[in-house]
């Protein structure tokens, strides 16, 4: 069926979309081929128009989604964050022992990022924007529900880890923030200096929350595996 300019919803070649299921993957199209074009291409020179075009739908059809191009960068953060949240949140959900939760969620989340590096760049692999990034509430994207559900997962099992202690050896955000800083730097720096020979994310990040966790618990940590 060819498109139709009068129903820019019609994807080229296809049916128009009008359930709110198919609707909902309209909108994954436009954030899949959103991401895939910024992962490899400043952003602001990548128009809503090709994506459109690169999703295989009518160039119309990304504006009854996305009014510009910010509500797309905000909506594709979303969904991912939201994503590696979830897998986080999971992962550690059966993880008794705090100490060992701390270090499964750092293994955790190097593991994720490293699977989906067109997400993580697009989320901080890149330099700041001139201007916050703004949801559609107008509230800036790191103070987002999903920006602060993700941090805290972080904190709460620093502070579940901190209960235990009978003295704290730091307050338990910079502890947290040290982890977060650990883990995401070392996935973000190799990927940066990549005439540099560096040993894996994943061994770096382990080895480094094991080192921070021994001076601060007085423990040596090994975690269950997390190889799946």
């Amino acid at each position: 069926m060819a498109s139709n300019p009068k129903n820019p919803e019609r994807r080229i070649g296809g049916s128009r979309a009008v359930t709110p299921e198919s609707r909902a993957l309209v909108r994954q199209a436009f954030i899949d081929s959103g991401r895939q074009l910024f992962a490899t291409e400043e952003a602001s020179k990548v128009s809503l128009r090709r994506i459109a075009a690169a999703a295989g739908y009518s160039p119309g059809t990304i504006y009854r989604y996305f009014q510009d191009h910010q509500a797309l960068q905000v909506a594709i953060r979303q969904v991912d964050m939201a994503q590696a949240t979830r897998k986080f949140e999971a992962a550690i959900a059966g993880v008794d022992d705090p100490c060992e939760r701390v270090l499964t969620l750092c293994r955790v989340t190097v593991r994720h990022w490293m699977r989906n590096l067109d997400a993580f760049d697009q989320l901080f692999g890149r330099g700041p924007p001139l201007a916050p990034l703004l949801t559609p509430e107008g509230i800036p994207y790191g103070r987002s529900e999903t920006a602060q559900r993700a941090l805290a997962v972080y904190y709460r099992a620093v502070d579940d880890l901190w209960a235990t202690l009978a003295s704290p050896p730091l307050p338990s955000q910079l502890a947290a923030d040290i982890l977060i800083g650990t883990t995401y730097g070392l996935i973000s720096f190799p990927r940066h200096t990549r005439t540099v020979r560096w040993s894996s994310s994943q061994q770096m990040v382990d080895a480094a929350v094991k080192a921070l966790l021994a001076s601060w618990t007085g423990r040596q940590v090994q975690g269950p595996s997390t190889s799946k």
